[in-house]
């Protein structure tokens, strides 16, 4: 099952119709966290492509507030999907990874494998927190932003080769 997590009421619209036809991808209209709540979803310039849950992103302070989302944290979304493990978890959640990087991070160790977009320039700080996250896993760091992190048990394990 792939669980894909959208905060943008209108860009969840768009999700749920990309993905009408898998009947594997369960669309989620909420924000990724540290904490259950609720966050507003800014618009640092970008539009669409770039929301943002930062409350005064370090590139764009005067972004503007576009909608007020509920949170969820990769815990409350294991549970609700009878989950033990996360297989990949691919997080582009531009700026929110520090938050979720800073706390509440019990789930790294139930996480095979992550690939994440760091973004230190809307808040400073972000590469630190994962690398300090993920220390004693596989860490790659990939063109641009984007780095994965593999848990150390997938290279002595056929664990993480199983399909589900």
């Amino acid at each position: 099952m792939v669980v894909s997590i959208e905060p943008s009421k209108e860009n969840f619209e768009l999700l749920k119709r990309n993905v009408a036809h898998y009947n594997n991808i369960v669309p989620v209209n909420k924000a990724l966290a540290p904490e259950p709540g609720k966050l507003t979803l800014k618009d640092r310039g970008t539009s669409q492509w770039g929301f943002t849950t930062v409350s005064k992103p370090d590139d764009n302070p005067a972004s503007t507030a576009n909608e007020e989302v509920e949170c969820t944290t990769l815990a409350q979304l294991m549970q609700g999907f009878g989950a033990d493990r996360i297989g990949i978890l691919k997080l582009d959640i531009e700026g929110g990874e520090h938050a979720l990087l800073s706390r509440n991070t019990d789930w790294i160790d139930r996480t095979d494998a992550i690939c994440i977009e760091l973004h230190d320039r809307i808040v400073a700080g972000c590469s630190s927190l994962y690398r300090e996250a993920t220390a004693g896993r596989r860490n790659f760091k990939m063109e641009g932003e984007k780095h994965i992190s593999i848990a150390g048990e997938c290279f002595s394990s056929a664990r993480c080769m199983q399909p589900s």
